[in-house]
């Protein structure tokens, strides 16, 4: 076997162990009130449907607070409290980004 088959078979165990832990209490119950919150298609991103998806996702109002008035290396520096003035859909972005673990 070559060194390709070697690194495929490390990753296929990777995946394996990966798809056998189960989420968290708490990470579940975080998805099912983002999904609450979820607008439609059709619905438009207002700061109000924003706060409630921060709300959803940070879990206390303390902690949407902090968050807000963070500066975000994505939003060049700036806070997300900044951000929304001009920005929403960069703001829900994140959230979303940060409800599924992708942190940039």
């Amino acid at each position: 076997m070559g060194r390709g088959q070697k690194l495929t078979n490390s990753a296929e165990k990777a995946v394996d162990k990966i798809r056998e832990i189960e989420p968290s209490k708490a990470h579940v119950k975080r998805l099912k009130a983002v999904n609450a919150t979820s607008r439609g298609l059709g619905d438009e991103i207002s700061p109000k449907s924003i706060a409630a998806h921060a709300l959803a996702t940070f879990g206390s109002p303390e902690k949407v607070q902090h968050w807000m008035n963070r500066p975000n290396p994505l939003f060049q520096g700036k806070t997300p409290a900044q951000v929304i003035e001009f920005d929403l859909l960069g703001v829900e972005a994140e959230l979303v980004r940060i409800d599924h673990g992708v942190y940039m």
